[in-house]
């Protein structure tokens, strides 16, 4: 796993994104690809690895457009 990771998640009914081990998250709201999206576009500029998870789990990590299908 990459030293840095950018994470899209699901929190109190809206989908958001952060770096790994921030407190606060640099998008929020949108549809779940709309989400997916950005936090793939934030992972590709800082050279991180985007994680997506799911309500209560990781379902999906990666850093390509494919695990959106």
């Amino acid at each position: 796993m990459s030293a840095r990771t950018v994470e899209t998640y699901w929190e109190d009914g809206v989908w958001k994104s952060r770096h790994r081990g921030a407190d606060w998250h640099f998008a929020y709201g949108g549809s779940r690809d709309q989400a997916l999206i950005l936090g793939q576009a934030a992972a590709r500029n800082h050279d991180a690895e985007h994680v997506i998870i799911e309500p209560g789990d990781i379902a999906e990590h990666g850093d390509t457009l494919q695990l959106m299908e």
